[in-house]
């Protein structure tokens, strides 16, 4: 199957998109987890004292 430039490149594009969407969870419940218990960390904030 041949595909044009355009069409590869928006295809790479897409695929990397999905899988910011996809990782973006873990990565939030993982830097949540680093953070003292009872707080909540306003977005993606790496904790000063990771416990």
């Amino acid at each position: 199957m041949i595909t044009a430039r355009g069409e590869a490149w928006t295809g790479r594009l897409l695929l990397v998109l999905m899988m910011a969407v996809t990782l973006l969870p873990f990565l939030s419940l993982f830097v949540t987890a680093l953070h003292p218990s009872g707080t909540y960390p306003a977005g993606l904030a790496w904790p000063e004292h990771p416990q």
